[in-house]
């Protein structure tokens, strides 16, 4: 194990050209962080393809996800009245199995912080691998006591209730681009939910309905007591995660990157925009970027 740092990136065929534009903007913008992306094992073909490989290592979901749960993510559904419904193991939906391969991390990444990055998101300026770090020297735990919704209130109320975490607390919003892991974190999280749940921590995860950036989190924070890493609002990304924010981000995001300082940009996938929509936009910030 390395006290290193690796960025991390589950993906697939549909996020190709926007990975594409991440690894690309990483070179743009001088990254020197070792990188490794995990594709379905199906697509990892194409992208073997890109061009921009500086510090990248392509790894199968095969070898990142244990073989029953790589079973699952290939698995055709079927109706009940088929006979390989009883036969054949549950299928594992795409962000379902892109949750388990960040959260098996430490099995295939070999340092000590994780930092998550997903395919949607674009580097628009330098960052540098201390910078994940807190003033303490610990890692970093971005969570933000706003801009949190219903739904990610329910997400931490699942994570809190799995880990036999008492509700009684203030909410706080995990879900970021980047996400910084601590590998024994991570590994204290899986051992706290097959302790509880008596059983694989990855069916735990499946069967409570958990999500893996706030599960992490209220782990990070109410069960293992910040003893690894020391929470930070997030400072790096601004994130249209949805349709009504990105109106009009044309005439916006220069200003936008400009006052909030941002590193990265998260287009949500979600939203439906694609990478040819954007790209004229990015350039325009790349070559505007300010030299180090």
């Amino acid at each position: 194990m390395s006290s290193g740092l690796t960025f991390l990136t589950p993906t697939y065929e549909k996020d190709l050209q926007r990975f594409t534009l991440l690894r690309e903007s990483m070179e743009r913008c001088e990254i020197d962080i070792p990188h490794v992306a995990v594709v379905d094992h199906e697509d990892l073909h194409l992208f073997k393809a890109i061009p921009f490989r500086h510090k990248l290592t392509l790894i199968s979901s095969r070898d990142a996800l244990p073989a029953h749960f790589e079973e699952r993510r290939v698995a055709r559904g079927y109706s009940r009245k088929h006979p390989y419904h009883w036969i054949k193991p549950r299928p594992l939906v795409g962000w379902a199995a892109q949750q388990i391969m960040k959260l098996c991390s430490p099995a295939y990444v070999e340092t000590q912080a994780i930092v998550c990055i997903d395919s949607d998101v674009f580097f628009v300026d330098h960052v540098a691998a201390d910078e994940f770090y807190a003033p303490d020297g610990k890692l970093c735990l971005y969570e933000n006591d706003r801009e949190y919704t219903v739904e990610t209130i329910q997400w931490m109320a699942y994570s809190m209730k799995a880990l036999n975490v008492p509700l009684g607390q203030e909410p706080f919003l995990y879900v970021h681009n980047p996400v910084v892991f601590h590998r024994e974190v991570v590994l204290g999280l899986q051992q706290r939910l097959e302790q509880l749940h008596s059983r694989n921590w990855i069916d735990a995860f499946l069967e409570n309905n958990l999500t893996e950036y706030t599960t992490y989190g209220v782990y990070a924070r109410y069960v293992d007591k910040l003893a690894h890493v020391t929470p930070m609002k997030p400072p790096f990304t601004l994130n249209y995660w949805n349709q009504e924010q990105l109106e009009g981000y044309a005439a916006t995001m220069i200003q936008s990157i400009d006052e909030k300082r941002a590193r990265f940009v998260c287009i949500n996938s979600f939203i439906g925009c694609g990478v040819e929509e954007y790209r004229s936009l990015v350039e325009q910030v790349w070559q505007m970027r300010r030299p180090r």
